[in-house]
């Protein structure tokens, strides 16, 4: 008997077909999507996104590149909102008399330390330096003390005093003031001290102590006060030399006068 020759699978069809039509129409959503987006305009879809951001869109006028190198800047339109600029040109005056305030306030801090020094004909022995509201009084070692030694003179009373009442007179011009001892590099060893850093830290305490023990000041004006030894680490000369040397024994005030963030607040009534 014959056998049937075998034959396809009936009712197969081509299946990869519907792969293809699927590919195909995915493609085509593909491209209708960009086509969309191309021709969306620009700053509608900006608004879109800033609305679901939950941030305000400033809109700012185009500037012409050509016009940048052509026109003075002036004329070279700005914001859409040029009403704000007012709310900044009032803040930067502000600011700007804040700052003159804080400078005139300095100069006539810094023109009552001279007076100071030239009624005390201390001239010789102390020096003034200042750099941006910080003002630095810086007297010799031997104003206050004796060599090698943390005991402060009988002689040295009446300037002190004399600097306290200033301080008290200038007080609402500054925010801090600290009391800093300065030695040379020459080692000291006595019974006392051990170190100049030593030696210079307790020089600066004496200091602090004898004013606090003036009277002249209250408790409000002693918390801008405070001290530290610096020994040999902070010369402003050369200690190879005998008079490097002397200028680098001293005892320094070094005053912050009030920054323009103080005028700002409306706290110079206070001065």
């Amino acid at each position: 008997m014959a056998r049937k020759p075998k034959g396809g699978d009936e009712g197969g069809g081509a299946n990869w077909m519907d792969t293809y039509g699927d590919l195909v129409t995915l493609l085509l959503c593909f491209f209708v999507l960009l086509f969309s987006f191309a021709s969306m305009d620009a700053a509608k879809w900006e608004e879109l996104k800033s609305a679901f951001s939950g941030v305000r869109l400033q809109v700012f006028d185009a500037i012409d590149p050509q016009s940048a190198f052509t026109r003075p800047i002036d004329t070279i339109p700005r914001s859409a909102n040029e009403g704000i600029d007012e709310d900044d040109d009032l803040g930067t005056a502000d600011a700007d008399l804040a700052a003159e305030a804080a400078r005139e306030n300095f100069e006539e801090l810094v023109d009552s330390v001279q007076d100071y020094i030239d009624k005390n004909g201390i001239n010789a022995s102390t020096d003034i330096d200042y750099d941006h509201l910080v003002l630095i009084i810086r007297f010799s070692d031997n104003v206050f003390f004796d060599s090698g030694k943390a005991v402060i003179k009988q002689e040295a009373y009446p300037s002190i005093d004399d600097f306290c009442d200033l301080l008290v007179e200038q007080s609402g011009r500054f925010s801090e003031i600290k009391i800093e001892g300065h030695t040379d590099n020459v080692p000291i060893h006595t019974a006392q001290f051990k170190s100049n850093w030593e030696l210079s830290g307790t020089r600066a305490s004496e200091v602090l102590q004898y004013m606090i023990a003036s009277g002249k000041f209250e408790d409000g004006l002693l918390r801008a006060f405070s001290t530290a030894g610096c020994g040999e680490y902070r010369p402003i000369a050369p200690n190879d030399t005998a008079e490097g040397r002397g200028r680098n024994r001293r005892v320094d005030f070094v005053i912050q006068a009030h920054s323009a963030d103080f005028y700002k607040d409306g706290d110079e009534s206070s001065t």
